[in-house]
């Protein structure tokens, strides 16, 4: 192969490398079809957001609302667009269903952002356990397109019995 043969194939390369590149890089920017961006909060029964810790501290005993906001991320040929999305929210604590599926199948504009509630009571008797509430987005063919967890403990509420004696923590 003559020297200019192999320069050609180098600046063939080359080309051919920046092009996967610039397609690959067009790609994450915009990506096609359903996709979603999703959040959790939990708001205390006066609808105040629960200070956001690592894992988050729930008492027992209490009824709380998870908030769950999804954004439609959906673009079609480099636009925003709108789409049908079905949003899951689930929440458990050793074994026990505290949200067993809240289910929101909802249309959505593009770039819109919608909100849903679900109530969450922590019995008693669930003091000193941990456990998760997550948050689901699937497009029209079952396909998961966003998740969002957040991991909880639940607090064990004091039980007083008379002047001296208090059981919990």
């Amino acid at each position: 192969m003559r020297d200019k043969d192999k320069a050609m194939l180098v600046v063939g390369g080359i080309g051919l490398a920046g092009l996967f590149t610039y397609l690959g890089t067009r790609a994450k920017a915009a990506p096609e079809g359903p996709a979603a961006a999703i959040s959790i909060a939990v708001l205390d029964p006066g609808g105040a957001p629960v200070p956001a810790n690592s894992p988050l501290t729930l008492d027992e005993g209490v009824t709380y609302t998870v908030m769950t906001s999804v954004s439609n991320k959906t673009m079609r040929a480099g636009e925003p667009w709108e789409a049908d999305l079905e949003t899951w929210v689930m929440a458990g604590v050793a074994e026990v269903d505290l949200i067993p599926h809240d289910i929101f199948p909802q249309h959505y504009l593009p770039g819109s952002i919608l909100y849903f509630y679900s109530p969450l009571v922590i019995p008693m008797g669930l003091g000193g356990q941990a456990g998760a509430i997550a948050a689901n987005v699937f497009d029209p063919n079952d396909k998961l397109v966003a998740t969002a967890t957040v991991q909880i403990n639940i607090r064990s509420l004091a039980i007083v019995y008379g002047a001296t004696v208090t059981i919990g923590v």
